[in-house]
């Protein structure tokens, strides 16, 4: 598995993890969903029942979700000291409401299959820099 894949699947993992501990649900990590079989992201026990988790993040801008990646795995490392501005935003609300709905818009056309199991759960991961 590619670098880039195993970060991303750790990234989703870890926000789906943090949504379960906030809510305090009783689930225990299964497994990575399998995306041959259109499986959502992330795929836990809950109350004796499978739960799919589908992890979608927004970002400011395509930029910002770059130079984020890009420095997680490695690629482009920030150096010491270094700031990587991305600009003024110029109504920065309204800016990442368009890209979580922009997420949410895309996912009907995904490959993610939502009827796979009885329970799947979307999470959208905001990352605000």
């Amino acid at each position: 598995m590619r670098k880039r894949e195993s970060i991303k699947r750790e990234h989703e993992r870890a926000v789906a993890s943090q949504l379960l501990e906030a809510l305090q649900a009783n689930t225990s990590f299964e497994r990575f969903g399998d995306p041959t079989k259109r499986e959502p992201d992330v795929i836990y026990t809950y109350n004796g029942s499978t739960l799919g988790i589908e992890v979608s993040t927004a970002y400011y801008g395509e930029r910002d979700a770059q130079d984020e990646w890009e420095i997680a795995t490695g690629e482009r490392p920030l150096a010491p000291e270094e700031i990587r501005p991305s600009g003024v935003i110029g109504n920065p609300d309204q800016t990442i409401q368009d890209r979580v709905q922009t997420e949410l818009a895309r996912l009907p056309r995904s490959e993610v299959n939502f009827s796979l199991f009885r329970q799947t759960t979307l999470l959208v991961s905001i990352k605000a820099s």
